[in-house]
């Protein structure tokens, strides 16, 4: 059984797939598994790909390329990685960003060392170049599982799945599902692993780097991306609100903060008068609420209310 097993989803991606593989292959740790998951990419990735493992004749027996016969999407390539997973912890690694030397083992062996089924780290934001913020989840002295799903859902850092390392036991007994809408995908899977995590660890280095792809479905700027996204993400975070109530007891705030970070994605549209209805569809019911937020700074109220009062032209970045 390897120690690690590492999931990336290929599609799209012949311009970081290198960089990707690259940065994984040569990863510290030596007792790992590398899952491709090709969710039919119409591009070169894969040949970009295969031409990189040759050139690491090491680890060219940990890789497996497993080929989807039709485009399922980031999360249904996820299941089918986690499906094929056989080591002790399982991580996910998105194929446009890239992973630090150390990572991999740095996390198992703090794992290991602290019985954790669910380890995250920091992270950084970078454009691949010049520009690279560190980014770092809420962590304290009590990380109990009942307080770390309430930070994710106060959208305090622990969304996320590319920057953690998870039991294979977790997997096994949560039996987790899987969403066919791609915003907060992650947070839809990674909030299942939490509440079928006993004991949850962070450790507070920028391992992995997180490159904002321009071109990525999270970043089109048209309006009809926009309204897609904000349609998909309240469709998740209602099963995600609806799953975690079953586990953990969370507050009205805890709840309305994932709402806001949902109608939040359709702020830079709203100096559009026809948009208003998309607005005002979505969770109309925290319009108010937002003000006694206090997860939420008070410069995103001002744009929330900017956009609520049509004022948003004045406030625009």
């Amino acid at each position: 059984m390897p120690k690690v097993s590492v999931i990336v989803t290929v599609y799209g991606v012949e311009r970081y797939i290198e960089r990707c593989a690259r940065s994984l292959f040569e990863q510290t740790l030596d007792d790992m598994e590398y899952i491709f998951v090709d969710d039919c990419s119409k591009d070169s990735s894969i040949s970009v790909l295969e031409n990189v493992i040759t050139q690491y004749p090491l680890r060219k027996g940990q890789i497996r390329i497993v080929h989807h016969e039709q485009n399922k999407g980031v999360s249904r390539a996820r299941e089918t990685g986690v499906r094929e997973a056989l080591g002790e912890y399982i991580a996910h690694c998105d194929s446009d960003d890239w992973v630090e030397p150390g990572m991999y083992e740095s996390m198992y062996n703090y794992a290991i060392q602290n019985n954790c089924d669910f380890v995250k780290c920091a992270h950084a934001k970078t454009d691949g170049k010049d520009i690279r913020v560190v980014c770092r989840a809420k962590a304290g002295k009590d990380m109990s599982r009942d307080i770390v799903v309430r930070w994710a859902l106060q959208i305090k850092g622990w969304n996320s799945l590319w920057d953690t390392l998870v039991k294979h036991d977790v997997y096994v007994k949560s039996r987790p599902e899987f969403t066919d809408n791609a915003m907060l995908e992650d947070f839809f899977l990674s909030v299942q692993l939490l509440c079928n995590s006993e004991k949850i660890g962070y450790i507070d280095v920028p391992f992995y780097n997180y490159f904002v792809n321009p071109t990525s479905c999270c970043n089109t700027s048209d309006m009809a991306s926009y309204v897609k996204r904000a349609t998909q993400a309240r469709v998740n975070a209602n099963w995600i609100i609806s799953y975690v109530k079953k586990y953990v007891s969370v507050s009205p705030k805890d709840i309305n903060t994932t709402k806001w970070a949902v109608k939040n994605m359709l702020i830079p549209i709203m100096d559009d008068k026809d948009n208003r209805k998309i607005w005002d569809d979505i969770y109309p019911e925290i319009t108010y609420k937002v003000l006694f937020l206090t997860s939420i700074s008070w410069r995103d109220k001002l744009r929330f209310y900017s956009a609520e009062f049509n004022l948003y032209k004045c406030f625009k970045r």
